[in-house]
């Protein structure tokens, strides 16, 4: 994850209507992006730090009003390649033969409670 240029660095901030923002700031240069956000309850400071940046084991640190999270090389979400089921459809079939039962027994108590349902309200209808 390596920020090269102020070209390629864009910030996105999604937060929700009921949130007022007080404060946002954006600050940054090849070797760091600081992000600062104030809102009426609480106070946010990301810093991010670019593959640029010697010595540095950690690439971002999150401060949330007193609490502190830090991200390191250990924290990389690695990718893997998900190997490929041999007849998918029949695995799934198979695993749902597993819970048809359940699911079986699940539609008698409802069927059962519907008509207690329109017996009930037939007894109201008819007094």
């Amino acid at each position: 994850m390596y920020l090269r240029s102020s070209i390629t660095r864009a910030a996105y901030f999604f937060i929700g209507s009921s949130i007022g923002v007080q404060r946002f700031t954006i600050r940054g240069d090849s070797q760091q992006l600081d992000v600062f956000v104030a809102t009426s309850k609480h106070a946010y400071a990301t810093y991010l730090w670019t593959g640029e940046a010697t010595g540095q084991s950690a690439f971002a640190q999150v401060l949330a009003d007193c609490h502190k999270i830090l991200f390191d090389q250990n924290s990389v979400i690695k990718s893997s390649i998900v190997p490929q089921v041999k007849d998918y459809a029949a695995v799934v079939e198979q695993n749902l033969q597993h819970f048809k039962p359940v699911f079986q027994l699940l539609e008698k108590q409802i069927l059962s409670r519907v008509r207690n349902q329109l017996a009930l309200g037939r007894l109201l209808t008819a007094c």
